[in-house]
């Protein structure tokens, strides 16, 4: 139980400290008893008698006192019965009590008076640790004084606490009393559960890639959970594969599980266990599990055909399973677990899922089992086990191991599975072929088989015979080949029985194309065999492209000097004779051999060297070797007696010899080095060097270094071994490095003397500026002078009187050579001149709510202040869960800086408390109609509150739910007149969208395109005039019997009336087509206005061909044709065509009867008014005078179109010079002169 000692004034107070007879040792003041209930360390020092605890305690009325316990008396010879003391004892005590009369007490007691004047510098704690006898560690040592007493006075030396003990003797029960500084009690507590509880181990997996968050950097983060709970750690040797974890964080290493093992007392082993899950909680929220509990034969039902239960589990998940498949387990995979890796969830659920199908298929299949030959097994295909999944859901196992095939599935399936199996196996023809029995004349009928076996790989033949007859050919591997054994070469064909017969007989075919004497065989050196071969198979290439001769080779490593020559023959020609054959052979090889003469500088060499170095020569996975060989530019070959053997190998090496082949200047290099790491090896075994020299023992730590980094570097760079004890140094390794460690272990010791040591008094509140954040301008003034700069600790505990503690409070160490040191100095009081100068501080408080926002993210908001202002501030927050709990700001800078930095968190706040968070539920399938495509919805009604800012801010003022997360809960943030806004018009919306309905109408395919209009004209118009939606389907026919859905949503009053003027505008709707010459279409059409005209006046929609409309394009250039060009006044350009053709446009005209018949009538009557017109005549001019020609009002070309009878067309402002006029030969040239006549009259009265 914690116990708080506090000396607040006038206040002593023991809390919570229970006064039996057990604890009676933490108010003891006397010498070591051997009852177990005493104190065992002697006696210590308090300030404080019984009077003066009396006393505190009445002075404190609201101390909870409890009156069933006696007030004893420090002083009692009952109770705390003494030792005789010493006569030095004696005179120290009554020195002690001197001295406390002289500071004002009567008798050895304190002045009440003068009481209240004691102010306390320090706070103590007390804290109890209670052992019972079973969590004791069973030592046999445990509860013997000496044992515990050393343990505890470890501890108290360590952490500078006092440490009361007593054991109970009935029950056993051990009571620790802890007093001293916070921090130091708990440090004592953790020592003393350390050494004398039980241990326990707890094994902990965590994944693979979490290792490195755990260690932290050069092992900080593994070093503190360690520290602080005092427990061992283990964690998982490196191996390959989590090496390749490391190197490849993307493999299949990623996800893998690994086990960590803490030892130590069962508190700190807990608290150890709690903080590596806290860093692996933080660091991975993604798991991999493995279920190893379910059969393997279950595998197939669980996965289903083509993987398509997990399929259809995982899609569009972070989750991936992988079953192995039944078929390919052999018999000590068995129990190969099902692997599902991804987001933590997922897992869970999926390992539920698949454990729960498992059960279910365990009540709902049964097992069958069936004998089938070993040599049918292969022929049991996938697609069979695909077939009798999907059709008969049974999973078939065939096991390597014997000749069962075990059946799984439902009872009522089983029977015919079993049946489908035997049908296959029955249809399955097998038939064999030994190729040596195709030439039975030859002599080595064997060899010959292999060779021509290892050609017909090469060239794929056996590949193809499979493919054109569809059957299976097994057949010896190429290693068996290569081997020189007697054992025949057999063809196994297993399918159809006509084609294995086809197949058979097609390879006998193809034997019989190359008889024996097409094959001859010859010995080579197999170092020439890579000049033999050429760049890239060059020198071969030629060979069979002049003499149709292909060569094999052996493996490379095999040291096998054979090669075979065959004669493939000219393509499409009948083989030669014999002798023609061989004679090409023999001169082949004679060329190859030539070949390998030239090349040839090869020599052997055998070096004498015990088998035991050999592994050093070949070095980890033969790098050491291959370095050797690569360096020495040639082709070498090494053979080690400790090798393995190969059947093919032609040298015999001898115990203890190594064999090199090769190139001569290639052989003689690596002979060489061979030999060289064998002269090293044997020095270093028989003349290990080794040396011990004194060293100053004061300078030991800063040798080894920060972590041992010094000492390390020392080792590692020299390959020694160094050692220290009793100031003696001893370091071992080869003669040359051990003279050159010692010469830097010694010059480093006589630097050490060549230093010097500056003791500077700077006041402690300037030491956390003049260190910087994260120690950044001590380390960059120790970096810069090479020396060592310490702050004192602000936990540094000294033994000494307070003064000489106070000072040391403020002592500033700096260590390095003179003029470094001195250096330092300089400009580490130059720095405290400008701390001091900025050194103003104010504090205050800001709620904790607003503490996240004046931050900022990653504490970009405080930072930019900071450096706005050149000051330092901090925030300690509040523990407190309570909703008004206040953090506390520190400022330090200059007096601007403070008043500046302060002013803006503060208006910071004023702003954070003027916000407001409302929650708004609406039902969530409106969510989506309330944000819009894009957000644009609910963008709209955020900025139509009156919100100015870029999407990130506005995204923060309305937060809907996430998708996955299922509430109908709408978060709104901000001020509270903008929140009512959002939340009035949101409300309203919704409210909206609720009344909306939809009804849907039959629409003849045949009137889609009136309801529709042209470029969806009729829609819109019927979509805003009764403020509904028109779904209209994208594809519908022209079909006139079929009908096509509208959907109508809107308000049920507003779509039924939409849907009534459809039916209306559908029963009164007409259509007419009637023809207009193509020459007047434009005069008529007036460019769409006549169209807009007759629909405002009478409701009809005008259509006609645009295809067939005359391109304004064409009249623009009309200018540049090659025709006869007028000019008036080589002013304005004027064209004239007369009309070819009599080509018409078809209009079609839709809307009511009698509307359409009007509308019909009034274009007749135009058609009938320009019949006549045989002309267009197209005018050039200026459209900045187009004003003029059209007058006020229009008066002015009303005029001449009445004068002339002509039509004319003046382009919009902006659209072209060109005036288009229409009518007859005179009509034009006269509504042209009167143009031009108007712009000269106009001219000439300017």
């Amino acid at each position: 139980m914690p116990v708080n000692l506090l000396l607040e004034k006038n206040d002593l107070s023991l809390n919570n400290l229970p006064l039996d007879q057990t604890n009676t040792s933490l108010l003891m003041k006397k010498n070591y008893h051997t009852n177990g209930n005493n104190n065992i360390f002697g006696k210590h020092d308090t300030n404080y008698s019984d009077e003066d605890l009396n006393y505190s305690l009445a002075a404190n009325p609201n101390h909870n006192t409890v009156p069933s316990y006696p007030i004893f008396s420090f002083n009692s010879e009952e109770s705390f019965p003494s030792l005789k003391p010493s006569a030095a004892a004696s005179a120290k005590a009554e020195k002690e009590t001197k001295n406390q009369n002289e500071l004002g007490g009567h008798n050895g007691q304190i002045d009440k008076k003068s009481y209240p004047k004691i102010t306390p510098l320090i706070k103590t704690t007390i804290e109890t640790l209670r052992l019972e006898a079973n969590q004791q560690s069973p030592l046999k040592e445990f509860g013997s004084k000496s044992t515990v007493g050393e343990v505890a006075r470890h501890v108290m030396e360590e952490t500078h606490t006092h440490i009361d003990m007593s054991t109970a003797r009935k029950t056993g029960i051990t009571t620790f009393l802890i007093r001293g500084k916070p921090d130091d009690v708990h440090r004592a507590r953790r020592m003393l559960m350390k050494e004398l509880t039980q241990k326990v181990t707890i094994k902990l997996s965590v994944p693979l890639n979490t290792l490195g968050s755990i260690i932290g950097t050069r092992g900080r983060v593994l070093n503190s959970i360690i520290e602080t709970s005092g427990a061992k750690i283990q964690l998982p040797k490196r191996n390959i594969g989590k090496d390749a974890s490391i190197q490849h964080p993307n493999s299949e290493y990623k996800n893998e599980m690994v086990e960590i093992i803490i030892t130590g007392d069962k508190e700190g082993a807990e608290s150890a266990k709690k903080k590596i899950e806290t860093i692996v909680e933080e660091k991975t929220s993604h798991i991999t599990l493995k279920i190893t509990s379910i059969n393997s034969e279950f595998y197939g039902l669980i996965s289903g055909l083509n993987n398509s239960k997990i399929k259809e589990l995982t899609e569009g998940k972070d989750l991936k399973i992988e079953i192995p498949l039944p078929c390919l387990i052999d018999a000590d995979e068995k129990s190969k677990p099902i692997t599902i890796s991804g987001e933590k969830n997922l897992v869970n659920n999926a390992k539920i899922y698949i454990e729960n199908l498992y059960s279910e298929l365990q009540c709902t299949t049964v097992q069958a089992s069936i004998i089938v030959a070993k040599k049918l097994h292969k022929y049991l295909d996938e697609e069979l086990q695909k077939d009798i999944l999907s059709q008969l859901q049974c999973s078939l196992i065939i096991s390597p191991s014997s000749e069962n095939i075990l059946i799984r599935g439902s009872p009522i399936y089983i029977g015919k599975c079993i049946q489908n199996v035997m049908d296959r196996v029955k249809s399955i023809h097998i038939d064999s072929l030994n190729i040596a029995d195709v030439h039975s004349s030859e002599t080595d009928q064997t060899v010959y088989a292999k060779d021509i076996s290892r050609y017909f790989f090469k060239k794929k033949e056996i590949a193809r015979i499979e493919k054109d007859y569809q059957v299976q050919i097994t057949s010896p591997t190429l290693e068996v080949l290569l081997k020189s054994d007697s054992n025949p070469v057999i063809y196994e064909f297993a399918g159809n029985i006509e084609n294995v017969k086809n197949a058979k007989k097609d390879l006998t075919k193809l034997v019989n194309s190359y008889p024996p004497y097409c094959i001859l065989r010859l010995n080579l050196d197999p170092l020439l065999h890579c000049h033999i071969i050429g760049q890239k198979g060059r020198n071969l290439q030629k060979i069979r492209e002049q003499y149709f001769v292909d060569a094999l080779f052996s493996d490379e490593d095999s040291f096998n000097s054979e090669i075979v020559l065959i004669y493939e023959g000219k393509p499409r020609e009948e083989l030669p004779s014999a002798s023609v054959v061989q004679s090409i052979l023999n001169g082949v090889a004679e060329l190859l051999k030539k070949t390998a003469t030239e090349m040839s500088d090869i020599v052997s060499h055998d070096i004498h060297i015990p088998d035991k170095y050999h592994k050093y020569i070949l070095g980890p996975k033969g790098t050491t070797l291959n370095s050797i060989i690569k360096k020495s530019n040639s082709v070498v070959k090494v053979k080690f007696s400790t090798g393995k053997k190969k059947d093919t190998d032609n040298i015999i090496i001898d115990e203890n010899m190594v064999n090199v082949r090769g190139v001569s200047f290639g052989v003689e290099y690596v002979v060489k080095e061979i030999e060289k790491i064998v002269e090293d090896l044997k020095l270093q075994e028989l003349h290990s060097h080794s040396v011990t020299f004194d060293f100053p023992q004061k300078f030991l730590k800063n040798l080894v270094g920060k972590g041992g980094n010094n000492i390390m570097k020392i080792k590692e760079e020299l390959n020694v071994k160094i050692d220290f004890q009793d100031g003696k140094v001893t370091i071992q390794g080869s003669k040359k490095n051990v003279e050159d460690a010692k010469s830097r272990v010694e010059a480093f010791a006589k630097k050490m003397e060549d230093q010097m040591v500056i003791h500077l008094s700077i006041p402690v509140k300037h030491h956390g500026s003049l260190i910087g954040q994260n120690g950044k301008f001590v380390k960059r003034l120790e970096e810069k002078y090479k020396v060592k700069i310490n702050f004192p600790r602000e936990n540094l505990e000294n033994k000494n009187t307070h003064d000489k503690k106070s000072n040391m409070k403020n002592e500033v160490t700096i260590r390095g050579d003179k003029i470094a040191a001195t250096s330092a100095k300089l400009e580490l009081l130059d720095l405290l001149d400008y701390e001091k100068e900025h050194g103003n501080t104010t504090t205050f408080t800001i709620p904790m709510s607003a503490v996240p926002q004046i931050v900022g993210k990653s504490g970009n908001n405080i930072n930019d202040l900071k450096n706005e202002t050149e000051t330092r501030i901090e925030i300690e927050k509040s523990t407190s869960d309570d909703p008004s709990a206040m953090a506390t700001v520190f400022i330090q800078g200059t007096k601007e800086g403070i008043e500046k930095a302060k002013k803006s968190i503060l208006d910071t706040v004023k702003i954070i408390q003027q916000q407001v968070t409302r929650t708004l539920v609406v039902d969530r399938k409106h969510h989506r109609t309330l944000i819009g495509p894009g957000g644009s919805t609910l963008r709209n009604i955020i900025v139509s509150s009156g919100v100015v800012g870029d999407r990130a801010q506005l995204a923060k003022i309305v937060q809907f739910p996430k998708t996955e997360n299922i509430s109908d809960k709408i978060i709104i943030n901000g001020e509270k007149v903008l929140v009512d806004k959002i939340e009035n018009k949101i409300i309203s919306m919704v409210k909206e969208i609720e009344e909306k309905t939809t009804l849907v109408i039959s629409i003849p395919s045949s009137k889609m395109k009136v309801i529709i209009g042209k470029e969806g004209s009729m829609r819109k118009e019927l979509e805003a005039k009764f403020s509904v939606i028109i779904k209209i389907p994208r594809k519908f026919t022209d079909n006139i019997q079929e009908n096509v859905e509208i959907k109508v949503i809107g308000k049920k009053e507003l779509a039924e009336k939409a849907i009534e003027e459809i039916n209306n505008f559908i029963k009164t709707e007409e259509c007419c087509i009637i023809n207009v010459p193509l020459n007047s279409h434009q005069c008529i059409s007036e460019n769409g206005t006549f169209a807009r005209r007759m629909k405002t006046l009478h409701g009809v929609i005008i259509e006609y061909n645009d295809h067939l409309i005359p391109k304004q394009e064409l009249s623009n250039e009309i200018e540049y044709l090659n025709t006869e060009v007028k000019d008036i006044n080589d002013k304005y350009s004027w064209h004239v065509i007369v009309d070819q053709d009599d080509k018409d446009i078809l209009w079609t005209l839709k809307g009511k009867t009698e509307k359409v018949d009007q509308v019909k009538n009034i274009i007749n009557k135009i058609i009938k008014q320009v019949k006549h017109y045989t002309a267009t005549g197209y005018l050039k001019i200026p459209s900045s005078y187009h004003g003029i020609i059209i007058g006020q009002g229009g008066t002015r070309i009303s005029q001449i179109k009445t004068e002339t009878g002509c039509y004319i067309s003046v382009p919009r402002m902006n659209n072209g010079d060109l005036i288009t006029l229409r009518g007859t030969l005179d009509g034009l040239e006269k509504a042209r002169t009167m143009i031009i006549d108007s712009l000269n009259f106009v001219h000439k009265n300017i």
